[in-house]
């Protein structure tokens, strides 16, 4: 079963004369080829004349407006021909009359100045103009039919709101297929279909003048234009049904591009949410938790967050350590030229044991280093142990860390035969002082 469509266009009205002929048009007041003369009485109005509708546009303008303004909106309401040919009286009016309840809701009950029914036509349908006003009162046409984005949105939202209450759906949205002019519509679907007879008497030539002597005849040109143009009105209603079947078959087919346009996109879009669920299924699954169980998730997340709060600490604090060690070596060179006593003592000890150890500082054993220049400093040179200890917490590599300071402070008591108290750590580059 083919889909029948709502049918809803607009067309601006910028001046009196573009209301005046379309008011002519709808109140039959000129001569209408796609209407039947006898079924006229069918049609209904919300003015008895074309004259009152437009003196009730006049009466809703504002007194100051641009030259320019569009001062009408005409609305073409209809249907595929096809949903009308199934439906009664009742449907149709329906679905005429719900049209007209959404324009008076879209644009105000009073900006709707006049409206028609047509049913002298293949097709029944609506006309309504309207007056395009804003809350602030003033003409802004734009603000109802500017731009595509506001005519895709007019049209999905009378298909939504009147179309699918009468089984009519909307045409595809985001098609490319291109709307028609309100009269060219009228054109192509009212237009009788005739078929020509051309009889003998047909292709003679008339008498064009008639006189006592002679009589004028029509040459063969003229007859030819003659009957060419004769048959060329009859079957000019077929030729635009044929237009209008060709026009459907390129719609059709701009409307299967665009929904396999718009399939592919949706595929698209599935599968990025498919990711996105898979992204969020550990989140999600927090839903399905009870209360003590989220409890406890949250718990363990805590202690998660702290442990690893403790190795980033860690992490930080040996390298820290690291950095002091490399500075501590890069220094000894310095210490062994410009001091004495234990610390010049150090240096010498520990750059010989590098060299010993092939330049790899992390190959010498820095607490035998440090013993070796302790024993030397106190037992053969008879320094004060407070300053010996000073001196090796200070410049030793292998004192960067608090064990192994406070181990060489039970070395020099137990080698001083008394408590040497611990050296004062400064923050600065000479790390402890004396």
């Amino acid at each position: 079963m083919s889909a029948h469509f709502a049918i809803l266009r607009t067309a601006k009205l910028k001046s009196f004369g573009n209301v005046g002929g379309s008011l002519a048009h709808t109140y039959r007041t000129r001569e209408t080829e796609n209407a039947d003369p006898s079924r006229s009485d069918e049609n209904e109005h919300s003015h008895r004349k074309p004259e009152d509708v437009m003196q009730a546009l006049r009466d809703r303008l504002p007194e100051k407006r641009r030259k320019d303004a569009v001062i009408g909106l005409e609305y073409f309401v209809g249907a595929s021909p096809e949903w009308f040919q199934g439906k009664t009286r009742e449907q149709q009016d329906a679905y005429l009359y719900g049209a007209l309840d959404w324009l008076q809701k879209r644009h105000g009950k009073e900006n709707v100045v006049g409206w028609s029914i047509h049913r002298d036509e293949t097709s029944p349908h609506l006309v309504a103009y309207v007056v395009p006003m804003t809350d602030r009162g003033t003409l802004n046409a734009k603000q109802w039919t500017g731009g595509a984005a506001a005519l895709s949105k007019m049209q999905t939202d009378f298909a939504r709101d009147v179309g699918a209450r009468n089984g009519l759906q909307r045409g595809i949205e985001g098609s490319k297929a291109h709307h028609q002019t309100i009269k060219s519509f009228y054109a192509q679907i009212d237009q009788p279909s005739q078929h020509v007879s051309i009889s003998p008497e047909t292709t003679q030539p008339k008498v064009l003048k008639k006189g006592f002597i002679t009589t004028e005849y029509e040459s063969p040109e003229m007859v030819a234009r003659r009957v060419t143009a004769a048959v060329q009105k009859a079957y000019s209603p077929a030729v635009e049904k044929a237009k209008l079947a060709a026009s459907e078959r390129r719609r059709a087919d701009e409307m299967a591009r665009t929904a396999k346009s718009l399939e592919r996109e949706k595929k698209e879009a599935v599968e990025r949410l498919k990711a996105l669920q898979k992204h969020l299924a550990p989140v999600m699954e927090l839903a399905t938790l009870s209360k003590q169980e989220f409890v406890q998730l949250v718990l363990h997340a805590q202690d998660r967050v702290e442990a690893i709060k403790a190795e980033r600490e860690k992490a930080a604090e040996k390298e820290r350590l690291d950095q002091e060690r490399q500075r501590r070596i890069d220094d000894l060179v310095r210490v062994e030229r410009n001091t004495a006593g234990a610390a010049h003592a150090f240096a010498r000890n520990a750059l010989e044991a590098i060299r010993k150890a092939g330049g790899h500082s992390s190959k010498v054993d820095w607490p035998e280093v440090e013993k070796v220049t302790i024993y030397e400093a106190i037992m053969e040179h008879r320094q004060d142990p407070k300053s010996v200890l000073s001196a090796i917490v200070k410049h030793s590599p292998g004192m960067v860390d608090q064990v192994r300071q406070d181990k060489a402070q039970a070395f020099i008591s137990t080698l001083a035969g008394k408590e040497i108290p611990a050296p004062k750590v400064s923050k600065g580059r000479d790390g402890p002082s004396r």
